[in-house]
């Protein structure tokens, strides 16, 4: 079972598709500031990707090309 904030960010996005924010704030336990910070720590480092804007903005996992 995943453990760490970047497993289960990981898994939910591996296992569930593109999510909003506020699904994956409820898969850590933590609040929507908090999981934000995450998430766009996880952007700069190219782990995950936004879709969309604003409200409608969901996360996948960044598609890696080129391995």
């Amino acid at each position: 079972r995943p453990q760490s904030q970047f497993e289960k960010i990981t898994y939910a996005l591996t296992v569930g598709g593109p999510q909003p924010t506020s699904y994956l704030a409820v898969v850590l336990g933590l609040g929507l500031t908090r999981t934000r910070e995450i998430l766009a720590s996880l952007v700069k480092d190219g782990v995950i990707e936004p879709i969309g804007v604003g409200r409608g903005r969901k996360y996948r996992l960044a598609e890696h090309t080129g391995s």
